[in-house]
């Protein structure tokens, strides 16, 4: 895999709790491979809003929580899964944020039947305690494009792959063609991508953090959005071979660092320079990693730390967020520059 264009690190909206699970996201690209394999979940069925229950094939855990299964939902438009089947606070991950449906489907019928062309299945690879679940959306057209004439011209590929133990995930994205995005983005120039911790759907508004991706979709930002509808998009079609990735900061809340763990930021608040001091039992902090965030969940400074005086001089005053990753957890400390 060749990283392309930029590595986008996000920490969003960091918490001071020792278990807070935060995501680094980052773009590629690599050889886009169809699923063989695979065990269909349409079998053989067109399908329109699908409503399927997933075993992931292993537990994974997704914002400080722990599953089995991953749901695609009938009011989800078809690329948007959950991981639970609340009707109140749900999990969600939008791997795809456009409305799409089964090239088969025949709006005159309007009904299913065994014609499709737009294949939904799954499969889980690799060796216990490194497994990857995989789901694939292959050759998927889109509603609107398809509800003008019944002819379905547009389409896409993509995947979603989670990943047992580091607890990643990746979208990819295969080939493509959209000629017309009004009507296959429902008015909007693109799709989205989303995590989110929690969405009400009894109002639509997010409860915890999100992570939504938008704009150029080779070098896509970060932005944030208080509700689930009018969500900022793409302003173009995902190429073919991309990647996103989004790494778990947290392999498993189980191993969170110790409450008990004392670390102390010396001075606070700092002009030039700070030192992280640790108490007698933290000798493994050592050639920990360490990411300084703002308080806009922007990675400021990236570093392993050798020693424990950190230069912050060509840093701006204000707040930060001092992150310390080791093989057991992640602690997070305030600090202000002045």
């Amino acid at each position: 895999m060749t990283t392309r264009l930029l590595l986008i690190t996000l920490i969003s909206l960091i918490t001071l709790s020792l278990q807070a699970q935060t995501y680094q996201f980052s773009v590629s690209t690599d050889t886009y491979t169809d699923l063989t394999g695979s065990t269909s979940l349409n079998n053989g069925m067109t399908w329109d809003d699908p409503e399927f229950a997933i075993p992931i094939g292993f537990e994974f855990e997704y914002f400080d929580s722990v599953y089995t299964q991953i749901f695609i939902e009938d009011s989800a438009l078809g690329g948007i899964l959950s991981f639970n089947d609340s009707e109140e606070l749900v999990p969600t991950l939008a791997a795809y944020g456009a409305d799409v449906i089964d090239r088969g489907y025949d709006f005159v019928v309007d009904d299913y039947t065994q014609t499709s062309q737009s294949n939904l299945s799954y499969l889980v690879e690799g060796e216990e305690g490194s497994r990857i679940f995989k789901l694939e959306w292959n050759n998927v057209g889109f509603y609107d494009e398809m509800d003008v004439d019944n002819v379905s011209t547009d389409y896409t590929n993509f995947q979603l792959w989670l990943y047992e133990g580091s607890n990643d995930i990746e979208v990819r994205f295969g080939p493509n063609s959209v000629t017309q995005p009004d009507l296959s983005y429902d008015g909007d120039s693109g799709a989205y991508i989303a995590l989110v911790e929690e969405i009400n759907y009894f109002n639509g508004f997010f409860n915890g953090e999100v992570l939504l991706l938008a704009g150029d979709p080779s070098a896509p930002t970060a932005v944030s959005a208080p509700y689930y509808y009018n969500l900022p998009t793409f302003n173009g079609t995902i190429p073919e071979g991309t990647v996103y990735k989004f790494e778990s900061m947290v392999v498993s809340t189980s191993n969170a660092l110790a409450d008990d763990l004392q670390i102390t930021l010396v001075p606070n608040p700092s002009d030039d320079y700070f030192q992280i001091i640790f108490d007698e039992s933290s000798d493994e902090l050592i050639n920990s990693n360490i990411l300084i965030t703002n308080a806009q969940g922007q990675v400021v400074r990236a570093l392993q730390l050798t020693s424990n005086t950190i230069d912050i001089s060509d840093m701006n005053a204000g707040v930060y967020f001092v992150q310390i990753q080791t093989t057991s957890g992640i602690a997070t400390c305030k600090l202000i520059k002045k």
